[in-house]
């Protein structure tokens, strides 16, 4: 499967996988974080006003309802 997405503008810093590889992140220069599911359209995207050098998902982040996630400038 190949996706494309056009979310960033800027290089990209990070992406992360959740553990069922069902979501992927990714972080960038410009600041927003995005979360694709990617086997549907679903899409959330974070905006901050600084460039986002890290993140990671829980792992059990399908399975809880607060999807947590952590980012690092």
């Amino acid at each position: 499967m190949v996706r494309e997405s056009s979310d960033h503008t800027a290089t990209i810093n990070d992406l992360c996988f959740d553990s069922k590889e069902e979501y992927v992140s990714s972080c960038s220069d410009e600041g927003p974080l995005v979360k694709n599911r990617l086997f549907t359209d679903k899409r959330l995207k974070f905006k901050y006003l600084h460039p986002m050098k890290s993140l990671a998902l829980d792992p059990d982040y399908l399975r809880k309802s607060n999807r947590r996630f952590v980012s690092g400038v």
